[in-house]
């Protein structure tokens, strides 16, 4: 009888078992380097999303037993989920939010002129960047009347603390972006999409905030 409580409650914790899913995410394409690209260093980006708390929300992104599941290397790649249930869609090919990440400054910085380069590679008064991701998730707030309809909206969050150090000083920034998707199925393409709203948007703050500290 006492093995079988004991076998219901894990039951009760870990729910029906992980499921997860690959998201290919399309990052914009890069803008053009020439020869006369200046240099810039990502000295570190950092994930610190906090899986207790949701965006919209005062509750978890993930079921308490789906986080334990995940692992530290499983939560480095996960990007949605709802609050309820065992699914949970992780960028694809290995890759985690942190090479998400990096990708997408990489390539707004390319936008404006800069070519990210290691280190090494970077000459003296080069420009750094330290980065802290707060936010890298999608999922579909639950609204009734949406859901009647068949309308549901996927939406999508992604926000950054950004230190910037120069030759003058170190600033720092956060840059965010937001994407919203309406949808009738919760697929991998149409998060996928719902990213490309959000990464869209990040790129152009990032744009327009970080070169006005540099």
């Amino acid at each position: 009888m006492r093995k079988g409580v004991l076998l219901f409650g894990l039951f009760l914790l870990t729910g029906c078992g992980l499921k997860t899913r690959p998201v290919n995410l399309d990052i914009p394409a890069e803008g053009a380097v020439t020869s006369e690209t200046r240099m810039i260093v990502i000295d570190d980006i950092v994930d610190a999303r906090d899986f207790n708390t949701l965006p919209e929300s005062s509750g978890s992104r993930l079921e308490t037993g789906v986080i334990r599941q995940l692992g530290e290397s499983g939560r480095a790649r996960a990007i949605a989920g709802q609050p309820v249930g065992p699914l949970v869609s992780v960028v694809a090919n290995d890759r985690t939010v942190r090479d998400e990440v990096r990708a997408l400054i990489t390539a707004a910085m390319n936008d404006r002129g800069y070519s990210v380069v290691a280190n090494t590679d970077a000459p003296p008064g080069a420009p750094r960047l330290r980065v802290t991701i707060r936010e890298f998730w999608c999922y579909m707030p639950f609204n009734f009347g949406r859901a009647l309809t068949w309308t549901q909206q996927l939406k999508a969050w992604i926000t950054t603390d950004i230190s910037i150090t120069t030759e003058s000083g170190t600033r720092s920034i956060s840059v965010s972006g937001y994407g919203a998707n309406i949808i009738q199925v919760n697929s991998e393409r149409n998060v996928a999409e719902t990213y490309g709203f959000a990464m869209a948007d990040y790129r152009k703050s990032l744009g327009s905030r970080l070169f006005t500290s540099m």
